[in-house]
């Protein structure tokens, strides 16, 4: 529901709002994602005391100097990994995404252009083409289904996918 709204919002956002709300989207999705498995703790010491107690530690990974400095970072892995972000959350806005590419590229894209389009590239949210077609601009405007789910939002009042609000 957040995200609906965040993307009808951006819909009508201007171009100098400074932000995007895809941004946002973005943002929230990558911080249910992160794998706290991954995360390391590092220390920069001088002292060569302090050094070697880092270094004596169970949890030690690696460690790097800084020539012509009396500086060493020291990588720690963490003794203890707390898992508090909601991977859950993640995986399950990431399999709907998924469900929606595929069934826009399956019954939409390929239905319309059967075997003049091809997929040459996808990400978590974005499909590549190339289509062999006279005027794209023109299969846009005259098949709404095509554009329903792409994202037109801010194109130049010239642009012939422009819609006035």
């Amino acid at each position: 529901m957040f995200v609906n709204i965040l993307t009808e919002e951006d819909t009508y956002q201007g171009k100098g709002s400074g932000f995007s709300l895809e941004a946002i989207d973005g943002v929230l999705l990558g911080k249910t994602m992160q794998s706290m498995r991954k995360r390391i703790k590092m220390e920069v010491v001088s002292s060569e005391s302090r050094l070697q107690k880092l270094i004596n530690r169970t949890t030690f990974k690696y460690c790097s100097d800084f020539e012509n400095q009396n500086l060493s970072a020291v990588t720690l892995e963490n003794k203890i990994i707390d898992f508090y972000k909601p991977i859950y959350i993640g995986f399950a806005v990431l399999d709907v995404s998924k469900s929606l590419m595929y069934d826009y590229h399956y019954n939409v894209m390929q239905a319309h252009y059967k075997n003049d389009i091809h997929l040459m590239y996808t990400d978590t949210d974005s499909l590549v083409y190339y289509i062999e077609t006279e005027d794209f601009y023109k299969d846009l405007k005259d098949n709404p289904i095509l554009i329903d789910r792409m994202d037109t939002a801010n194109p130049p009042s010239t642009h012939p996918c422009y819609i006035a609000v």
